[in-house]
């Protein structure tokens, strides 16, 4: 099974709730990742790591299982 195989059925597990979830994940993620870069924002990475990983958390399980 390849790489891709593996995604697609990995994600027909996902609805919309786990779509949204991890697309707002990926923005904190990318908040993150901003914040190592400006001084103003670094100050509030761990509340962005928190939701990051709260927001991951039902999507991985689901896609997983």
């Amino acid at each position: 099974m390849g790489f891709s195989t593996f995604v697609e059925k990995k994600a027909k597990n996902l609805d919309v709730i786990d779509l949204g979830l991890t697309k707002w994940s990926a923005v904190f993620f990318g908040i993150l990742i901003g914040a190592y870069f400006a001084g103003a924002v670094l100050k509030y990475w761990v509340i962005f790591l928190l939701l990051t990983i709260l927001l991951a958390i039902r999507p991985a399980y689901r896609a997983l299982k």
